[in-house]
């Protein structure tokens, strides 16, 4: 009864779902069946994507090579990449992670992830610390950040 109700609202485009692997159905695409896993959103809340074309760049790597390579009578093997944005949001480390696994290949390679966090309550001081410690830590790696916050007004 309450996925007659889901499907029904869906159909009058007053809900928005989001199924496994980040799947979104909007509009007139619906999902073969419901699951409890699913996500139920209000429209308003449902921000609609749309990939930047890439910009432009790509690289060349060489791979193999010849005898000025160490590489014998190896042909060389040229692979073409193109530099691309994918756009992951949801409200877990699974939802995120379900989506890179269904928005990247394999052989794809990372260069960087950027983050953000949005507190549903304020957190102070200790909290944010306490957050920030628990973040993973990588040998190889470059960390930038911003934190937003609210300061009293100095009297003066």
């Amino acid at each position: 009864m309450v996925y007659t109700a889901i499907r029904n609202l869906h159909r009058d485009k007053r809900v928005v779902i989001q199924g496994e692997r980040g799947k979104w159905y909007v509009g007139d695409e619906t999902p073969r069946s419901l699951e409890p896993g699913f996500v139920i959103l209000d429209p308003k809340y449902y921000t609609p994507y749309t990939p930047p074309e890439g910009d432009g760049k790509t690289s060349a790597v060489a791979e193999g090579g010849g005898e000025g390579f160490g590489g014998g009578d190896r042909p060389t093997e040229v692979e073409r990449r193109e530099r691309k944005s994918l756009y992951l949001r949801g409200n877990s480390p699974r939802v995120i992670l379900s989506q890179v696994e269904a928005k990247s290949r394999e052989k794809d390679v990372f260069e960087e992830i950027t983050t953000t966090y949005k507190f549903k309550r304020d957190v102070d001081k200790q909290g944010i610390m306490k957050f920030i410690k628990q973040l993973p830590q990588e040998e190889e790696v470059d960390i930038e950040g911003e934190v937003v916050l609210w300061r009293e007004k100095d009297e003066a």
